[in-house]
């Protein structure tokens, strides 16, 4: 008798997003209401596109689960590493994601089958709870973006090989916090996701806001984008949700 009470719960939880999202669109705190799909990842945290661009990739910080899902919300492949805490997600190479660990700040290198091929830790002093929270590579510099969350908010560039911090840069209080960034290599541009502020901004490597556009879903804690389409990819780590919104 327990399946349906948790299919009951499940269709309460999506009749809810779905009471919100029309809500926010009659109220005008949408231009469109978003694209909106269950993922059976718990507590999602970070996105990025597969290497070969059919797919994306997510991480449960809760569970270690590293998943690849359809644009669609489908579980396309699955595994689970033994640590947890992991907060980011980008692809290094056809082969390789890094993932970005939030309480003891490193990075993780594992094949897309799951083997973990490096665990390297980075010599960076933060606050507890404060800690990694979004990763990109920038393939043409080979070097990591690292995002922290707040106290203070900054990027932080490290070389790909060495781990050197090259740079830091502080962001500014227009943003609450930073929850996940996501790299533009066409543009290089930065698109940086505050849970807190509801938003995502376009911005330059410098941390400069060019473009704000607000998103209002609860803890969104992933976004990646698709500039030729004009969509924002985003994840919510409490709905455990996709949502897609055009811009």
């Amino acid at each position: 008798m327990k399946r349906p009470t948790l299919v009951i719960g499940v269709s309460i939880a999506a009749f809810a997003v779905v009471v919100f999202l029309v809500f926010n669109l009659f109220v005008g705190r949408q231009k469109k209401a978003p694209e909106y799909y269950d993922i059976a990842v718990p507590e999602p945290s970070g996105l990025c596109f597969s290497a070969d661009g059919r797919g994306l990739w997510t991480v449960s910080d809760r569970t270690g689960e590293v998943v690849q899902i359809s644009f669609d919300g489908e579980v396309l492949t699955k595994f689970t590493l033994k640590d947890v805490d992991f907060e980011g997600i980008a692809v290094y190479d056809d082969t390789t994601l890094a993932l970005s660990r939030e309480g003891k700040p490193a990075v993780m290198f594992v094949s897309t089958s799951g083997n973990v091929l490096r665990d390297q830790h980075i010599d960076l002093d933060l606050k507890s709870n404060s800690g990694l929270e979004g990763i990109a590579f920038v393939k043409k510099e080979n070097i990591f973006i690292l995002a922290q969350e707040k106290k203070p908010r900054r990027l932080i560039e490290v070389d790909a090989t060495s781990f050197e911090v090259k740079r830091e840069i502080k962001i500014g209080k227009n943003f609450p916090d930073i929850s996940d960034i996501w790299y533009d290599e066409r543009s290089d541009q930065l698109w940086i996701l505050s849970d807190q502020g509801e938003f995502v901004a376009r911005c330059s490597r410098d941390g400069e806001m060019i473009k704000k556009h607000k998103l209002k879903i609860e803890k969104l804690e992933g976004v990646c984008v698709d500039p030729s389409k004009r969509k924002i990819y985003t994840v919510s780590d409490k709905l455990a949700a996709m949502f897609v919104f055009e811009y």
